[in-house]
């Protein structure tokens, strides 16, 4: 019977590989969770942020307060009228523009979670009072977006919405 002695040259090349294979996952796994709760963190902050002047917004309409509504954007801050498309507010016109609307939108409020949609731009769902032309006060319901510029808006538009209820 013939025996083999092992060669533990040849075995150590092999195990090293593999210790050095096994060390760069463990680096690469390191990075990625990193990166992801990192990543988590930031979206987080961006969530906290965005409800906070949603949540603010929303109150300004509300209690028909322009300098509240206004103050949630950056100087280069837009909001989009929802109920003319064409129309692009800036942050110099927001306090004319909200204090035309101010009997016309009451009791705005956000109805679900805020959700990103892309890096800094969240959607929630919002209903609110308006007084249409056509059919006297309606409560609507509506999906509307936030762009964050830092701690502050730089776009708020009304992606879509529905009368969901005629209250006159």
């Amino acid at each position: 019977m013939q025996t083999q002695t092992p060669n533990h040259q040849t075995q150590a090349r092999p195990r090293k590989l593999a210790v050095i294979v096994g060390a760069a996952f463990i680096a690469i796994g390191a990075v990625g969770a990193w990166v992801a709760l990192s990543t988590g963190d930031a979206d987080d902050d961006g969530r906290t942020i965005a409800t906070e002047l949603a949540d603010k917004w929303s109150a300004g309409w509300s209690d028909d307060d322009p300098e509240a509504v206004t103050s949630v954007f950056a100087d280069d801050g837009v909001f989009f009228d929802v109920y003319d498309p064409d129309v692009v507010v800036t942050q110099a016109e927001m306090l004319s523009y909200a204090a035309t609307y101010d009997v016309a939108i009451n009791n705005l409020e956000r109805v679900s979670d805020l959700t990103m949609t892309d890096v800094g731009t969240y959607t929630w769902v919002g209903e609110w009072d308006h007084r249409s032309i056509t059919q006297g006060w309606v409560r609507e319901r509506g999906v509307i977006e936030i762009e964050l510029d830092g701690d502050l808006a730089s776009r708020i538009e009304v992606l879509e919405f529905e009368v969901i209820e005629v209250l006159d």
